[in-house]
């Protein structure tokens, strides 16, 4: 479709595209603060409302947080691992049993180095827009917050959304809902890097900008004007 139009990609693909995202000198300013409080091994608390664009600047902070070599975690939901421990559990995935010891000692050190190289990167645990957490999630993240090993966290935590910080001893990033112009330049972005800036006239991104409510529904309501156009 977007072919037709000179594209040589999907300028406004709902998924986050680090090639597309559009970074204006205030949100450069409020991810390099954020990228420094993370650098101290400090939590991060991403405020702004729905519109914005909270995720997509989650995401692009974790992208480059990722290419500086941080290992990056997400957590979508709780994983039960019964009452066994996780190296007991991965032994018997590797088939070990109680006559095999040694493949399980093998297991503990193989996966105790590479535990200790995960920490020694400091890992980031990102949380992005979820459902309203219950006290006791709250709790067990302010526990896993506290957590530290020689003196250093055991994980920092970035998350996102409205109101207070969840957890004690969060940074905050303030983001202010997005204007009509710079949505506006967020799709007229996509279109450049797209390979084609002139493939939908400046009017008709001002009008789909004044329509939308944030960034994403933008990028749905630009979407759906491409492919009447193709």
């Amino acid at each position: 479709m977007y072919q037709q139009l000179g594209l040589d990609r999907d300028p406004f693909t709902p998924e986050h595209d680090s090639a597309l995202y559009r970074e204006t000198s205030l949100r450069r300013t409020l991810r390099k603060y954020g990228t420094g409080v993370l650098d101290a091994r400090g939590n991060l608390w991403i405020q702004g409302p729905s519109n914005s664009g909270r995720q997509a600047f989650a995401l692009d902070l974790a992208q480059r947080l990722c290419a500086k070599g941080r290992p990056i975690l997400t957590l979508k939901a709780p994983i039960s691992v019964g009452a066994h421990g996780f190296m007991d559990q991965l032994g018997r995935l590797l088939g070990a049993n109680a006559d095999g010891q040694g493949v399980v000692e093998s297991i503990r050190g193989v996966y105790a180095g590479l535990l200790d190289g995960l920490w020694r990167g400091g890992p980031i645990l990102f949380l992005l827009d979820p459902d309203p957490l219950s006290p006791e999630v709250v709790e067990e993240l302010s526990i896993l917050a506290k957590l530290t090993v020689l003196g250093l966290p055991l994980v920092n935590i970035v998350m996102c959304g409205v109101g207070q910080p969840p957890l004690e001893r969060m940074e905050t990033v303030m983001l202010a809902p997005l204007e009509d112009r710079e949505l506006s330049g967020i799709l007229s972005h996509r279109l450049l890097m797209s390979g084609n800036v002139k493939a939908m006239d400046k009017e008709k991104l001002e009008l789909i900008a004044s329509r939308a409510v944030g960034p994403a529904d933008a990028l749905k309501l630009a979407a759906l004007e491409l492919g009447r156009m193709a």
